[in-house]
């Protein structure tokens, strides 16, 4: 398996997991959101474009490695994260489904599937390995690039909470706001955002040791997933 960093975004350092040999020479990658038309909010993907193109003309990931291995994909069908996880590419982790049918038996059995679930574990414990690891802290504390998403899916130069989606700052909670100022702040640092009480709670041990007081807090350095 390859680890590809793709660089803070929302709030989070992003990593996306694909199989060996599955990613072509001359391909540049960043973690890009996905605003949803119909105001449910927004998700982070994998975004692959060529180094010779404008990154515009890119494609996910996850439709890159599919159609790279030979399947086809219908104009009326999606390429899916079988584990919900949106940047664990693994051949394996993706399957197509049709967006004009109700996929939500589909679905249910992803979640009930033992063998489903255990690579959703996979991933976390992979990037867990990846993310502590001397080069990949050296390679986030440099990266100085912080992307945020308005409602309407531009890029906001300047992030304002109450403009921007974020997404849990708990691993491997990957849960994101579905309306603007959704989540709960730190209350200490004033800085990141948890889904919930239980994510917070989950968070603390790692977070306590960048959580500064709101009148001392700067953007932490902390490597998320």
């Amino acid at each position: 398996m390859e680890v590809i960093p793709l660089g803070r975004i929302c709030g989070k350092m992003k990593y996306a997991l694909v199989d060996d040999d599955c990613i072509k020479d001359g391909y540049k990658y960043q973690a890009k959101v996905e605003i949803d038309q119909n105001g449910s909010g927004a998700r982070i993907m994998a975004w692959a474009f060529s180094r010779i193109q404008c990154k515009t003309l890119g494609v996910y990931l996850h439709d890159l490695i599919w159609s790279l291995r030979g399947g086809s994909i219908s104009p009326r069908c999606a390429v899916v994260h079988k584990n919900g996880v949106t940047m664990d590419n693994r051949l394996s982790n993706l399957a197509v489904i049709c967006t004009d049918t109700e996929n939500r038996e589909e679905i249910k059995q992803w979640n009930r599937d033992p063998h489903v679930q255990q690579t959703r574990k996979e991933y976390w414990d992979v990037i867990e390995q990846v993310s502590n690891s001397p080069s990949m802290f050296q390679f986030s504390s440099r990266s100085s690039v912080n992307r945020f998403y308005g409602a309407n899916g531009d890029n906001a130069c300047v992030e304002e909470s109450d403009t921007v989606f974020y997404e849990c700052h708990n691993p491997p909670c990957c849960r994101m706001e579905t309306f603007l100022c959704q989540f709960n702040v730190c209350g200490q640092c004033g800085v990141v955002r948890y889904c919930s009480v239980r994510c917070q709670e989950l968070n603390w041990l790692a977070h306590k040791r960048f959580c500064q007081p709101i009148e001392n807090s700067q953007l932490e350095n902390f490597i998320d997933r």
